[in-house]
């Protein structure tokens, strides 16, 4: 668990007893991390010590995998004392790449639901769509002036699909 890729750009994620490598979020995604998370900070939950971290390790002990999501919501407690807080992660951000399957896309959003997380963004940049998916079956996509929502995992942020991309 603590070895490190040699591979620049590269991330680990452990998945059930086996090492998956990804790419890490490329320059030209770091706007759309970069927007969410500036949204973020102007809210209550930010103001309380909580806070939207890109590629943050994230245990799901339910489901024996570490992943890195490009960005997930942390609580303070999660953020100061990981070994005693709620491991649950209640809302997460996955970046799309033209190299990322849908297998491998489906996989990830079962695995966080099965774990405790509440809302998934799966942000789309080549067709600069956001699916909303708040549990296997409820998926809303979101293009243009639509409204994203984290709710009900966090009451903020919300921000259309224009200002995600901006």
């Amino acid at each position: 668990m603590a070895w490190e890729p040699r591979t620049v750009g590269l991330k680990l994620e452990w998945n059930n007893g086996r090492i998956e490598t990804e790419y890490r979020t490329k320059q030209s995604e770091r706007i759309i991390i970069d927007n969410i998370v500036t949204r973020f900070n102007t809210t209550a939950a930010y103001k309380a010590g909580n806070r939207i971290m890109a590629e943050a390790e994230v245990r799901l002990s339910s489901v024996s995998t570490y992943r890195q999501p490009d960005a997930c919501y942390l609580t303070r407690e999660q953020i100061k004392s990981p070994d005693t807080a709620s491991e649950v992660v209640s809302f997460i951000v996955e970046v799309i790449s033209p190299s990322n399957t849908s297998f491998q896309v489906n996989e990830k959003v079962a695995e966080y639901f099965q774990a405790g997380t509440q809302v998934v963004w799966l942000v789309y940049p080549d067709s600069r769509e956001v699916w909303v998916v708040i549990g296997p079956k409820n998926v809303t996509i979101c293009t243009d002036t639509d409204v994203c929502s984290a709710q009900p995992a966090v009451p903020e942020p919300q921000m259309t699909v224009k200002e995600i991309f901006e």
